[in-house]
């Protein structure tokens, strides 16, 4: 039996869905939770990770690899500065180790999404600068960690205003961001840290789901809350639609760019449809969600792609 492993908590309601459509394909789910320790193995003849084998798998899906939480804060929501160094560096290697583990894995089963995909989620300036340098339209971006750079900020160029987000994906929402006018307000700004400030643009959200180089279905994401600038948040009207032709394939290649066989690829569409704006590509997108409110079987387009790139490649 075809077994596929499954990397993440496993309880992660995603990662069950794709278990379900693996048995129902006659394949067998090999559950790797990353809520336990990593305790990554590798030797000859041998590779482990939370606990499990990887022997007989012919195929990976991860959905989080449960990295130790690089910062330390007190009772009082401090950062302890020593204690961080120290978490930081047991983080830094826990990943080294988890993508030397995939890439050993990657080069003889298909890995969705193997580590060389990575730096799009937790670079964010890169990739907008990636998009903008291949001609894909894109927020203009400022990414800084100088208070002064903020106080900087060019209004002009961004006549509906700017929004702040994280430099990594995932971890806050997207603001409506004004532009200090005092270095000190910067300074409290910035809270010792980067921050990456974008124009606004105004519009519908608009995410398509790549799976091995096919887009199996888009929705739109209306918030109901006006004056909403992060569609994740609050109450939220979502809609299959159908993309024209041209950002279908622009989806398909911004997937294919980063070398993510299933991406959830980010859109505004503004000015009545006649703009999409590119914002970014998610390597592991949560979809048992949409998959509810639009019918589309995303779990079953990911296990049938794994399946068929593990078949493949055992012949």
């Amino acid at each position: 039996m075809t077994k596929i492993a499954l990397i993440g908590p496993e309880d992660r309601e995603e990662l069950q869905r794709l278990a379900l459509r693996l048995e129902e394909r006659d394949a067998e789910p090999v559950f790797v939770d990353t809520r336990r320790d990593a305790r990554i193995r590798i030797e000859p003849g041998v590779e482990e990770a939370c606990g499990v084998s990887f022997e007989g798998v012919t195929g990976v899906y991860v959905a989080a690899l449960g990295l130790p939480d690089p910062r330390v804060v007190d009772e009082s929501k401090v950062i302890d500065v020593e204690a961080s160094r120290a978490a930081l560096a047991h983080s830094q290697a826990t990943w080294a180790a988890w993508r030397v583990l995939l890439e050993r894995l990657a080069r003889r089963m298909p890995v969705a999404n193997p580590p060389a995909s990575y730096p799009v989620h937790g670079l964010k300036p890169f990739e907008i600068a990636t998009y903008l340098e291949n001609g894909w339209r894109a927020p203009t971006t400022v990414s800084t960690d100088d208070p002064r750079a903020l106080l900087d900020v060019d209004a002009s160029r961004a006549p509906r205003g700017r929004v702040r987000k994280d430099l990594v994906g995932g971890y806050g929402y997207t603001e409506v961001f004004t532009p200090p006018t005092e270095v000190a307000v910067a300074r409290e700004v910035l809270a010792d840290s980067a921050v990456m400030v974008q124009e606004r643009i105004e519009g519908d959200a608009v995410r398509a789901f790549v799976v091995g180089g096919r887009v199996v279905v888009a929705a739109e994401s209306l918030p109901q809350t006006f004056g909403e600038v992060d569609s994740r948040r609050g109450t939220v009207r979502v809609k299959r639609i159908e993309l024209p032709g041209e950002i279908a394939e622009l989806s398909k290649a911004v997937a294919a760019h980063w070398d993510m066989s299933f991406a959830g690829v980010d859109w505004m569409r503004a000015n009545a449809g006649r703009d999409w704006v590119l914002l970014e590509c998610n390597s592991s997108p949560f979809f048992v969600e949409l998959e509810r409110r639009t019918g589309a079987d995303i779990g079953g387009a990911i296990a049938d792609m794994l399946l068929r790139r593990a078949r493949r490649v055992k012949k």
